[in-house]
């Protein structure tokens, strides 16, 4: 049987956000198998300018 990693937060800033994928990332918890849920506008409000719109990356030519 493996082990299913998993952690829940709610975050009320940006800088808690950012910490917490740091955190996550330093415990061996991979970027891709981080989720984001929220609701767009509410992801646009608390982020701003960190929040790229995956429909605006794909035909970025830098992006892997």
């Amino acid at each position: 049987m493996s082990e299913v990693k998993e952690a829940v937060a709610v975050f009320d800033n940006v800088k808690q956000l950012q910490d917490a994928i740091d955190e996550l990332e330093s415990s061996g918890f991979d970027r891709a198998e981080i989720s984001l849920l929220a609701s767009s506008g509410a992801v646009e409000t608390k982020l701003g300018h960190m929040y790229e719109k995956v429909e605006e990356l794909e035909d970025d030519a830098q992006v892997p």
